[in-house]
């Protein structure tokens, strides 16, 4: 069997994984002075077509806007 056979064999074989998550998001956490706890999206790490890159949320982003811009980067929308 040569090379080429054995990697085209090999590629009819592998699985294509389309389930893993795209977007890892990381928020940080605090109680506030009634104890209800809060969260606010802090950064991310997002798998392109780059590998896995981190980006950060600016402190005057909002965010719905920073979640989109972390869709945006994975690939998970149209813009």
């Amino acid at each position: 069997m040569t090379l080429h056979k054995r990697l085209a064999k090999l590629e009819v074989q592998r699985s294509v994984v389309d389930d893993v998550p795209r977007i890892l998001m990381f928020s940080e956490c605090w109680r506030d002075e009634n104890g209800n706890l809060l969260s606010i999206a802090n950064f991310a790490n997002v798998l392109t077509v780059l590998g896995w890159q981190m980006i950060n949320r600016e402190p005057d982003e909002l965010e719905a806007e920073f979640q989109l811009r972390a869709d945006t980067m994975a690939g998970l929308t149209m813009s």
